[in-house]
């Protein structure tokens, strides 16, 4: 099985190392935007979107900064695979409402998406029960993102 992973930072390093730890027979792959990018265990770099479109991916997971999703699941979809795409898959509505129109792509998976997290299930079967309705969300998350991984 061929990968495709978009992006080669924390986030695709957690995905390979994953993949990685079932043993499948997988060959991934990582579009890269620069050339001297480095390597990461056996992972193959790929350099442009001719060679990617020589290999037979079985699927692709974007994780590259959230302002390039749009544009990398936009090349991608061209390629007739399924995505994961890690958060947020585009950040403006005009993004959001071009991928609206897209009729008859594979299937796109957004990673980490919070929506199946146990305290978000029991909160809208409580809500259910009772017949109420959130009216209004205020979060606030007081943490330092860097601090939530690991340092290499």
């Amino acid at each position: 099985m061929n990968i495709l992973i978009v992006g080669l930072g924390s986030i695709a390093k957690k995905h390979i190392d994953l993949i990685n730890s079932f043993n499948y027979q997988t060959t991934i792959y990582a579009y890269r935007s620069k050339n001297e990018s480095g390597k990461y265990h056996n992972v193959i770099n790929i350099y442009s979107w001719e060679k990617v479109s020589k290999i037979n991916f079985s699927f692709a997971l974007i994780t590259s900064p959230s302002s390039f999703h749009y544009r990398h699941l936009k090349k991608i979809l061209e390629f007739k695979i399924p995505v994961i795409i890690e958060k947020p898959i585009c950040i403006t509505r005009n993004q959001f409402n071009k991928l609206k129109t897209l009729k008859n792509q594979p299937i796109i998976y957004v990673a980490y998406n919070m929506r199946f997290h146990p305290l978000i299930s029991f909160t809208k079967k409580l809500l259910k029960a009772n017949n109420q309705k959130i009216l209004e969300v205020n979060c606030y998350c007081g943490s330092y993102l860097p601090n939530w991984r690991k340092k290499n």
